[in-house]
């Protein structure tokens, strides 16, 4: 049996009938149709999740804030459009001044994808990992004698961080060459 909508001609079924009238859904049935169809429905009050603000140019807040814009953009579904506009308007102060001459909001860019533009600012904040000066603080790192060796592990793995600026976190991990210079160093 099917009730008509009070302010529409649309006929809505009641809970639990089956119907193949797709706007005869309730919220219930709409929500598992859009879920076995990969999506998920957005209550009408819900809003995105705002980017932070990329204001200063560090390497350890450079690639926080980059993962959680990633985040962000995932998590709100933003078209590369969208993710550029948002990128445009988080980075400010000293990071904006750096990044001058990347182009972030190009009209015949704006819906080409904005994961290359990341990379662009990423050349120009995170030092090159051809750098000397980089490379031979990482190879000639020893532990401090009053460090204790978790603070030494975090020490060489920033540095080996800064060295290889593509590699994750999580790569670093199991990396041998990084832990070689670990035992290396130990004091």
């Amino acid at each position: 049996m099917h009730l008509k909508h009070p302010r529409s001609n649309i006929n809505i079924a009641k809970k639990d009938e089956p119907t193949n009238n797709f706007f005869a859904l309730d919220h219930h049935q709409f929500q598992a149709l859009l879920e076995s169809r990969g999506g998920q429905a957005r209550n009408e009050d819900q809003r995105d999740i705002q980017a932070s603000e990329l204001d200063v140019v560090e390497f350890s807040k450079w690639r926080t804030w980059k993962e959680r814009f990633l985040a962000t953009v995932e998590m709100n579904s933003w078209s590369n459009a969208r993710a550029r506009q948002e990128m445009a308007m988080c980075i400010t102060g000293e990071a904006r001044d750096l990044i001058s001459s990347v182009n972030l909001m190009g009209a015949m860019q704006l819906n080409q994808d904005f994961r290359p533009v990341l990379q662009d600012i990423e050349n120009l904040i995170i030092p090159s990992s051809d750098s000397d000066m980089t490379q031979a603080q990482l190879v000639s790192a020893k532990q401090e004698p009053n460090e204790d060796i978790l603070k030494w592990r975090s020490r060489i793995r920033t540095l080996w961080m800064r060295a290889h600026p593509t590699q994750t976190v999580a790569e670093s991990e199991d990396n041998r060459d990084l832990i070689d210079l670990f035992l290396k160093g130990l004091a």
